[in-house]
Formats: structure tokens, sequence, C-alpha cells
């Protein structure tokens, strides 16, 4: 296998020391280039997401003139075209395949980081990397998670560079690998790979795990900071006494509510997720790996078809809270499947811009968290839904204008009751409205703005709690809901400091 560096920032005796550096689209399009004047074979390019593969699939189709051809539009056209094909996990399962199917003209295939381990793309003969990656990061100070383009560090990039990252060149020779940046050796943060345990987020505390980090080996020893990070968010549900002193080594007792507590659902973000456990609402919370199998459920469909798509999903939407947005969603789901035959309901996930095999995903975790909470004692009230005789031969519109009128009824726990028992498990993600600054101030200094695919991203609310806070291209709430302020000191009394003068 040959390898092949082409920086960035050209040597200054390179058409002299002017010479301005090149964008990476602009990179990967000589690449290419350079590639294709070699011989047959399809071009494999690895990108960090799929912002980066839509620019550089614009960047080609800009460079390549009357010589590139859509996805899918590869027939009957000249043998020097070329065909640029996206691959990322939002596409549809028959737009995904694509990769896989013959074809007699040259393919330049743009594929995220996962194509490198997951997936072996048949005919590839080169590869262009670019050197860069999505990298997971949790903050402890900030308790954020951050998804950051970042350089790979020479312990994985040198790997990387063998025959066995490159899955697309398995079935033939080792395939020519240009990378636009070689590795920086020198660079002390990029000197070893990271291990993902110190950069993550520590989801069980200590006690949890029954012994402490510092007993473990080495090569497993938990960071002294995801620790401590660990027993203040066992301190914030109220699991542990605070010891007052900030050291993880010196944490306090367990309190009844930490001995009562067994980590739920292996997909749950945190311990967080299983403090709410009053208010006669247990089932209707919707669970976190609910919010992320629905994300997974409508992202491709929206992609492909998103006016048609956002305006069925639309009906659920409830102003002041995603959670109310889910509930509704899932009662509608809940309601179809009963009134439908099976092959009825599949049919109608598919025309609604649902994945059928996520929906089923997303209901064998239910019933697994259902499992789970039997041993703490919780009582599971059934879900409520509208009565047979009300959706029978009713519209896929009016049953689901018939769900949101049965969520705010009296028939069912009221949203201030869901929201109430949400919210003790995450007090770390409220927020408060910043007129001057138009974002909301969150604890630990951050500030943040609503997701745009909220059902609250256009609405300005005195006080607000996420689901979840990430980075990317700046701080974002996601799966959000209006708050009463009232609620936050009897929710966080564990944590306050009170204070006494004339």
């Amino acid at each position: 296998m040959e390898i092949r560096w082409r920086p960035l920032v050209p040597e200054e005796d390179d058409d002299g020391p002017d010479r301005e550096p090149l964008d990476q689209f602009t990179a990967i399009c000589l690449a290419a280039d350079e590639l294709m004047a070699e011989g047959l074979g399809d071009i494999l390019v690895f990108l960090s997401g799929e912002r980066e593969i839509t620019d550089a699939a614009t960047a080609l189709a800009e460079h390549l003139g009357s010589r590139y051809v859509a996805p899918g539009q590869a027939r009957g056209h000249a043998p020097n075209a070329v065909e640029i094909l996206p691959l990322y996990a939002r596409l549809t399962a028959a737009e995904q395949h694509r990769v896989f199917e013959p074809h007699t003209i040259r393919r330049i295939v743009l594929a995220t980081n996962v194509a490198e381990t997951s997936l072996t793309v048949p005919g590839v003969r080169y590869v262009i990397d670019p050197g860069t990656a999505r990298i997971s990061r949790f903050s402890t100070r900030t308790k954020v998670q951050r998804l950051p383009i970042e350089p790979i560090s020479p312990g994985v990039g040198q790997p990387a560079l063998g025959p066995v990252r490159p899955r697309g060149g398995r079935n033939r020779d080792p395939p020519p690998r240009r990378r636009t940046t070689p590795p920086a050796p020198s660079s002390p943060s990029r000197r070893s790979c990271v291990p993902r345990s110190r950069r993550s987020s520590c989801k069980w505390p200590p006690s949890a795990w029954g012994t402490w980090p510092a007993s473990r080996s080495s090569t497993r020893r938990t960071p002294a900071r995801s620790a401590t990070a660990a027993s203040t968010c066992s301190v914030e549900i109220g699991a542990l006494e605070d010891s007052g002193t900030g050291a993880s080594s010196d944490r306090g007792a367990l309190t009844p509510v930490g001995r009562s507590r067994h980590p739920p659902h292996r997909s749950a973000p945190g311990p967080h997720a299983a403090r709410g456990r009053k208010n006669g609402c247990a089932t209707r919370r919707p669970s976190s790996s609910w919010r992320r199998s629905r994300c997974r459920t409508c992202a491709s469909a929206r992609w492909r078809s998103r006016p048609r798509a956002d305006q069925l999903h639309r009906r659920f939407t409830d102003p002041t809270s995603d959670f109310l947005a889910y509930l509704n969603l899932r009662r509608y789901l809940r309601t179809q499947q009963r009134d439908l035959s099976s092959s009825a309901f599949r049919r109608l996930c598919r025309a609604e811009y649902l994945n059928y095999l996520r929906v089923r995903e997303w209901q064998d975790i239910v019933t697994q968290l259902r499992q789970l909470a039997k041993p703490l004692g919780l009582t599971m009230h059934p879900v409520a839904l509208p009565r047979p005789a009300e959706t029978a031969g009713a519209s896929p519109a009016e049953v689901a204008a018939a769900v949101v009128a049965l969520g705010r009824s009296a028939d069912t726990p009221s949203a201030d009751a869901v929201h109430q028992s949400l919210l003790v498990g995450l007090l770390s993600n409220l927020g408060n409205w910043d007129e001057r600054r138009r974002d909301y101030a969150g604890a630990r200094g951050t500030r943040f703005v609503i997701w745009p695919g909220s059902g609250l991203a256009r609405k300005q609310y005195d006080w607000v709690m996420a689901a979840e806070l990430v980075e990317t291209s700046r701080l974002f709430a996601r799966t959000v809901a209006r708050i009463d302020p009232s609620w936050i000191e009897p929710a966080a009394a564990h944590l306050l400091k009170r204070t006494y003068s004339e």
C-alpha cells in the first residue's frame, strides 16, 4: 500500500512562499483528480459528518462539471463520468444500499468515519482521508457533551493507514491512501489516543461500582475528575450526602434514595434518568431511549421528504414541552397498533415517515424498563389511550387529534406532575432566559440556545429544563420543556444554602 501526504499548507518552495493554503474540500477535489489519473477504481473519502459530506459533494459536483452524475442517475452516461454517492446514517436503507450495487462508471463514495470499521464497500481502489474526525468529549466542569471535529491522533492514525481500517479495499489489494495532512507526533495533545473512559461522562457514581476507582487496575482506572463529577451528580439527585469538602475521596454516605436506587436501563443517559418517581406518572415519562430512537426513526425520511414529514410530525408538537410531544407520539402509535393489523400498522409507519423497526426497538426498551422498575416498588400505571369507539374508522389525523386532546384532559396525570418528576433529575440543565444576550443562562456559567428541531425553538420562556446539553456548532439544549420557577426550590432543597439577616 502506498501512502501519499498532501499538506493543506504547501511548502515554501511550492510556487513561492505566497501560495495560499487550500481548504479541505478543494484539497479533496485535487486529490480525486490525482487518483483518477492513476487508473480505474472507485474512491472512498472519509469525512467527519453529514454536513461535511454535503459540502464535499457540492464541491466535487462543481469541480467535475459535466462529468458529475447524481446518486442513482448513472445509466447512459459517458465512461469518464463520475457518480458521487454519500453514505451516512440519516439516509434511507435504499440510498445506503446504492454503494453495494454493481456499476459501470467510476464512483466517489463520501462516507462518515463509521465506514472505516463497519462497512466493506466493494470496488474501492483509493482512499482519501483528511485526517479529522468528530470526537465525543464530556466536560466534567460544565456537564456538557461536546462533539468537536479534531485531528486524529497518531495512535489512531498509524493503524488507520494499514489495510484493516480502509475496509472498502479489503476485497482487493490494499488501496493507495492519500492523507491531506500528515500527523504531528510532536504535538502533546495528539501524542496518543485518549481512552474513551477519559473523555466520556462517568455515568454512575462510585457507590454504584462497589469499589472506589483507585482500587481498579491502572488500565481501567477512572480519572479523578470524572469520579468527582459522578459523586457531584449523586449529590444533586440526593443519592449521596454532601460531604462539604468537594473531594471525591471524602464523599458522603448513601442516602435512603441512593440505597433504593438501581441502575436503570443500559441506554439511560445517567442516574438522573431514574430519579423522578413521585406524582403518579411513571408511565407518562418518555425515556431518553425513546427520544433517541424517535430521532433515528424520523431523520432519514425528514431529510428525503422534509415538508411532508414535518407536517405529519407537527401534529404531536406541544408548544411548551418536547417531553409531551414525544408522549403524544407514543400514545398515537400505541392506539394505531391496537386498532390496525400488523401489516396495516407497518404501512402506516412507512406512510408517516416512521421506521417500523425503530418503533419495535422502542417497545422492547419500554418492556425492559418496566421489568427493572418492579424491584424498585414503582407503580407503573397503564398508558391512557383513546377508547376504541372514539377511534374506530377514524383517519390518522383524527386519531392524532384525539390523542393530543386526551393528553390535555383530566383523565391523565397533569403536565406539571410530569415535569416536576423530571426536574429532580435535571437540575443541572436548567436555563433562565437572558433578554439582553438572547440565550439561556445555565448552571456552571454555561449559555445555551434551544435546538432548532425543538417545538420551543422559536419561543422564549423565563425558565426551561433540558434532557441534555450538546455542543456542536454551539451549545444546544435538546428535548426542552417550560417549567415554573417555584418548582426549583423544593426539588433542590438539599442543594440550597440559606442566609438570614435582619
